[in-house]
């Protein structure tokens, strides 16, 4: 913005610096074009004025009468007895008549009087004699005006075009056609074309963004719709079972299958509302966290601890050095996004699920590897998607929203770690989490 307006600066002092020239170049050669040009119409004038001065005036008036036309040119005047030396050598040749001479080197002009006798001299010229008249003002006023002009239409007839494309490219995105991109100037003038360059690279970033919220948006909603249909299917034909049967231990068996669809619902709202918290391209911003210091392996303990009783003949167990350095965290978050990846490794887990912590060069590793079937290498990065199965059936068997993975990835990701999938030592699926550590709760609320 400021080389802009620095630039912008420049042009029009430039521009009134050179009007200023061009109407003082005008003005100094008015009078001597003028002088070299058109005699007929100046000196002729001057030289009648001299003639009906000095012709009636006696050798006692003669210095009066000069005073009086020197007043009257703004310029000397002087009148002496005819000596060639009086004349520069180049007009020294020139034969003397009854009409003036003019030296436009010098700026004076010599005009014989009294059959040759006397010379009235007239010179020099001042530098900057503009015509006493109005037509001059004008001359000078609308030259300073076309220049500024001109110096305006170069510059903003760019700038005025390429703001049309800009308005047009809005007009687009305001409408709903989030694909609309502003175009990248062609042209260069005086360093507007990389500020504009600039502004179009963010304002296309902007629309890009605002194009993949718009669509994450939808894709979101289409499948909250697939979601909701089915239970809302479930419980309609519970309900019209339930109007046609009288048995009351088939009613309380119908009422039970609406109580499981309306948790199943209340459930898939709930995690909508915590994936909306952590996806910030829904909300543009990081999500609030209540950050706090401390020991991983304590809190991964205790919460496997009240995760064995899913289990089911399966075995969970933490390994690694209880002494671990302390990571700083939403500890909600942090357990949110790590019962979510056990619960899923013993959903599909044959008969372990092994969760390992490590200490890595920056950060504090977490790995969760189980020994079912694993994801194939196709999916690994699909598989955080909201509403993503691999197995389409086995995961509705299986339980779930389709959201957990997800929501698992934008907590890792608020926190700046990383997460991924990949396959586990003798088979089955190894999802490994990071989180950036810190060498003691002192050190952490010293930064």
């Amino acid at each position: 913005m400021l080389r802009l307006v620095f630039s912008l600066s420049v042009t029009f002092l430039c521009s009134i610096i050179a009007s200023i020239i061009g109407v003082a170049y005008i003005g100094q050669h008015s009078l001597v074009n003028h002088l070299e040009n058109d005699p007929s119409q100046v000196i002729s004038g001057i030289y009648r004025i001299i003639q009906d001065q000095f012709e009636s005036s006696t050798a006692e008036t003669q210095n009066q009468t000069a005073q009086k036309i020197s007043q009257l040119l703004d310029c000397p005047v002087r009148i002496v007895d005819y000596d060639p030396s009086f004349l520069p050598e180049r007009l020294s040749n020139q034969p003397l008549t009854d009409k003036p001479i003019l030296d436009a080197i010098l700026r004076i002009a010599y005009f014989p009087i009294h059959q040759q006798k006397q010379l009235v001299i007239i010179g020099p010229i001042s530098t900057f004699q503009p015509p006493a008249n109005w037509f001059y003002a004008i001359i000078s006023a609308c030259y300073v005006a076309f220049v500024l002009v001109l110096t305006a239409f170069a510059i903003g007839i760019p700038i005025i075009r390429y703001m049309k494309k800009l308005e047009l490219a809005t007009r687009q995105i305001s409408a709903g056609d989030f694909s609309a991109r502003a175009p990248l100037p062609s042209y260069h003038v005086l360093g507007f074309s990389k500020y504009f360059r600039n502004f179009a690279l963010l304002f296309n970033r902007m629309a890009e963004a605002t194009e993949n919220t718009f669509k994450h948006q939808q894709k979101i909603f289409q499948a909250v719709a697939h979601e909701v249909r089915t239970p809302i299917a479930r419980t309609r034909f519970a309900l019209d079972l339930l109007a046609i049967t009288e048995d009351q231990e088939q009613r309380e068996k119908h009422l039970a299958a609406i109580d499981s669809d309306m948790e199943e619902i209340d459930s898939l709202v709930s995690e909508l509302i915590t994936f909306n918290r952590f996806d910030n391209r829904s909300n543009f911003t990081q999500p609030p966290l209540n950050l706090q210091v401390f020991n991983p392996y304590e809190i991964l303990n205790q919460l496997i601890n009240q995760l064995r009783f899913l289990e089911n003949g399966r075995s969970l167990t933490l390994t690694g050095p209880q002494e671990m350095p302390w990571i700083q965290a939403d500890i909600k978050a942090f357990e949110r996004a790590t019962s979510n990846i056990i619960r899923n490794a013993l959903r599909y887990a044959v008969s372990k699920v092994e969760v390992q912590i490590a200490e890595r060069d920056q950060c504090v590793e977490i790995r969760v590897k189980d020994d079912g079937p694993g994801v194939p290498e196709s999916d690994r990065k699909r598989i955080f998607e909201p509403f993503v199965r691999v197995d389409d059936s086995r995961n509705r068997k299986s339980g779930g929203t389709g959201l957990g993975l997800a929501i698992t990835a934008r907590i890792v990701q608020s926190h700046h770690g990383q997460l991924y999938v990949e396959e586990a030592p003798g088979g089955g699926a190894c999802f490994v989490s990071t989180w950036s550590k810190v060498a003691s709760p002192d050190a952490s609320s010293g930064n």
